[in-house]
């Protein structure tokens, strides 16, 4: 995962970096986690690498967070934004850049952790992948992967409006995909269950194209696909 913090104090940054790593240990220490720290708005705006997460400190001198927040936005389009400010008055300010969470400073530990724990729950699947086209290499994030299916003894992933060929096994596939967000629905599809609409005799996906869906694990597709609707608020 890859997290910036942006406050203009260098105690802050620290003991924000400190709590997250404290939380990755945890919870998650066979991940990378990338955190890059940044004192100034305006080189966090410019930086052409885009983050999982973002801390935003919202009372800096020369560009405040909401300021910050927005110029991201501008950028990047969808944004995960955390608000940080000792002055909770002005957390309001944070709607209107769709920031999803809020923390006092200095931010304890615990908050820190409710934070983290929502966001990774809300937020499966920002796991890259690097995939192949005619020797070019593209990071996908596995969120933007809609089905990887068999085709001519090659495994085909299609994202978006562009597909990718593989000599991994379905069942390679099936090992290195996000269980929270993947499922194998057929002996010969493993479909990201957040773009599907609904389940019958086969799978409806968003765009309308139909997934087929073998009997004996239908009942384990529909729980699925309902239990990531309510984790996500569907």
């Amino acid at each position: 995962m890859r997290i910036a913090i942006c406050d203009d104090q260098d105690q802050f940054r620290k003991a924000i970096y400190e709590n997250l790593m404290k939380y990755r240990d945890i919870y998650c220490p066979e991940e990378n986690w990338e955190v890059e720290e940044f004192e100034d708005g305006t080189v966090l705006i410019a930086d052409d690498d885009k983050r999982d997460l973002y801390f935003l400190d919202l009372d800096m001198p020369a560009m405040d967070g909401i300021q910050v927040a927005d110029g991201l936005r501008k950028k990047w389009g969808e944004c995960n934004l955390i608000i940080m400010t000792s002055h909770v008055e002005r957390m309001k300010e944070g709607f209107k850049v769709n920031a999803f969470r809020f923390m006092t400073k200095p931010v304890q530990y615990d908050e820190m952790e409710e934070g983290i724990n929502t966001f990774r729950n809300s937020n499966v699947g920002y796991e890259e992948l690097v995939l192949h086209m005619y020797g070019t290499p593209y990071k996908i994030l596995q969120r933007d992967l809609r089905y990887i299916c068999k085709e001519s003894g090659d495994t085909v992933i299609y994202v978006k409006d562009m597909k990718f060929r593989s000599e991994k096994s379905m069942e390679d596939w099936e090992k290195q995909l996000n269980e929270n967000l993947f499922f194998r629905c057929h002996k010969g599809f493993i479909v990201n269950v957040r773009f599907v609409e609904e389940v019958n005799e086969n799978a409806e996906l968003d765009n309308g194209e139909i997934i087929p869906v073998s009997r004996r694990k239908k009942a384990a597709f529909k729980e699925k696909v309902r239990e990531y609707d309510l984790n996500n608020g569907i």
